[in-house]
Parts: C-alpha cells; sequence; structure tokens
C-alpha cells in the first residue's frame, strides 16, 4: 500500500510541474511573480491533480491570462506578491467559474491583493461574499459603482409605492381635531405595493429583472447596502421621478384609485452603501 502511495504522489509531483509551467508560460511572468508562493499550495500533489484536465487548464489559463493584463497597469514598485490566504481560493475558483461577470470580481479582488496601494482592501471575507452573487447582482455593483460610488454618492435612491384605504369616516372641518386625527390616520395607515423600485432594470441588462427584490435581499445579508426605510435625499428628485416614470406609478393610479384605494402614492427612501461595502466593491468591482 505504502508504495502505491509513493508511486502516485511521484506521479503527481510530475503533473504538478507540468501543470505550473502550463498554467504561468512565458507570457505571463508578472502573474508567476505575484502567485508564486500561492502557486506552491496549489500544485501540491493531488491537489494539483485537478488542474490536469484540458477543460479546467484552459479555462484557468484564460483567467490568468487576463489577471497578467491587469498586472501591468500596476506600476512595477506597487506590485506585490499575492498572499496564499486570499491567493489559493481565488485560483480554486477561478478554475471552475466560467460567468465573466463571477470571474471577473475574482480577478479584480486578485488584482487589488497584488497592488501595495489596494492591499488593504483585500479582505479574505470577500471571497465568501462573490460565492453569494450571481451574474446580475455583479453587474447591478458594477452600476453601483460607476453611477454612484465614482461621484462620491455612498447611496442608492429606491421608491415604495404605497396605497391610502378607502375611508369610511365623515369629512370633518378643515383645522379641526377631527381633520387633525383623518390626516394622522391617513398618514400612518398604508398598505404597501410596491417596494425597492429602482432605475436598474432600466439601466443594467439582467437576465432576471423580475428578482430584483431577491439581489437587494441578497445585498442586505451581505453586508453591502443598510435599507434606510422613508430617508429621502432632496437632490435625487429627478432619479425619484425617473423610478415613477419607468415603474408606471401613473398607470397603477389610474387601475386603483377612487375604486380600492383614496390615494396611491411614492415614498422614497435609500440603500445606504456600508464601510464594508464600498471597500468589497473597490477591491472586486472594475479594479
Amino acid at each position: 500500500m505504502g508504495e502505491l502511495i509513493d508511486a502516485l504522489a511521484g506521479e503527481a509531483k510530475g503533473l504538478v510541474v507540468t501543470g505550473y509551467q502550463d498554467l504561468l508560460q512565458p507570457s505571463m511572468q508578472e502573474a508567476g511573480k505575484a502567485l508564486a508562493t500561492t502557486m506552491q499550495f496549489v500544485c501540491t500533489p493531488f491537489t494539483a491533480l485537478q488542474y490536469v484536465n484540458d477543460v479546467v487548464k484552459a479555462n484557468l489559463r484564460h483567467k490568468l491570462q487576463q489577471y497578467e493584463e491587469r498586472l501591468k497597469v500596476i506600476p512595477a514598485e506597487q506590485r506585490v506578491e499575492v498572499h496564499p490566504e486570499l491567493g489559493v481560493p481565488i485560483i480554486q475558483r477561478l478554475s471552475y467559474t466560467t460567468n465573466d461577470e463571477i470571474a471577473d470580481m475574482f480577478i479584480s479582488l486578485l488584482t487589488s491583493a497584488s497592488n501595495i496601494e489596494t492591499l488593504s482592501n483585500a479582505h479574505p471575507s470577500f471571497i465568501s461574499i462573490i460565492d453569494r452573487l450571481s451574474p446580475d447582482e455583479a453587474r447591478i455593483l458594477l452600476f453601483i459603482q460607476q453611477r454612484y460610488i465614482s461621484v462620491g454618492q455612498q447611496y442608492i435612491p429606491y421608491l415604495k409605492f404605497r396605497a391610502t384605504p378607502l375611508s369610511d369616516k365623515k369629512e370633518a372641518p378643515k383645522g379641526s381635531f377631527a381633520d387633525l386625527d383623518n390626516q394622522l390616520a391617513e398618514l400612518f395607515t398604508f398598505e404597501e405595493l410596491q417596494d425597492w423600485l429602482t432605475i436598474i432594470p432600466k439601466e443594467v441588462t439582467l437576465d432576471f429583472p423580475e428578482k430584483m427584490h431577491i439581489y437587494w435581499a441578497n445585498l442586505i445579508s451581505c453586508g453591502i447596502i443598510v435599507d434606510m426605510v422613508d430617508m429621502k435625499v432632496e437632490k435625487n428628485e429627478e432619479e425619484y421621478q425617473a423610478v415613477e416614470e419607468f415603474h408606471d406609478l401613473r398607470n397603477l393610479q389610474a387601475q386603483h384609485v377612487p375604486g380600492k384605494y383614496a390615494k396611491v402614492y411614492s415614498s422614497p427612501s435609500i440603500f445606504q452603501i456600508t464601510e464594508l461595502g464600498r471597500d468589497f466593491i473597490k477591491a472586486c468591482v472594475g479594479a
């Protein structure tokens, strides 16, 4: 039994050398330097066997070529070797990740970990966050980076569509206590019709735009954003109006007022981008 294990180990070591040479060709010298220690852990006997498969090897080689191109943009004096705690799991995921948006996030994180100027943003927990994202969510985060974060805006405007139920109360004289009571009741008595409405389904090509509610819930659970209900930012009035038009508030009003509801209206809120969310987007989106 021991001899068999030794024989397999010897064969695996040969595959390690071949696999390492195949993955990091001379054309990828900078990637080879940045991943020197990482590849020692990746290309160990037995664990390296997964990289012998031609499809896996071709997929990973393509991703490493993209990584090489990004490294060349970084000034030589700023490049650092990637720590294996980040490098090994990222290389493993790049070997089987075929979706371009998700792969791009892993490559961006790997690039951030290769630059002394951005190294502090590359947290190991970001790997598990990327694991939890769909391609649509990757596209949403890229839009958030380009539309909001790039201009210093740390929140995302959204609307709720609400409805005030029909009231059986008698109309009270204006300015009376009964009138004030009716106004307060109208203010705090409403039905949520639609939630988390943004311009993103209009601006971003999504595979499943009907799943936006799930996407927002997932980004909240990942700690990237926080729902700040009923917090309005006045300078985004034009964007709120664009959301109303895209989601057709007028049609909703025409359908249900006055037959079903006394009033259908929009209520502005925001998603606040967290500090973790900002660092994640810096490290993993468009690096």
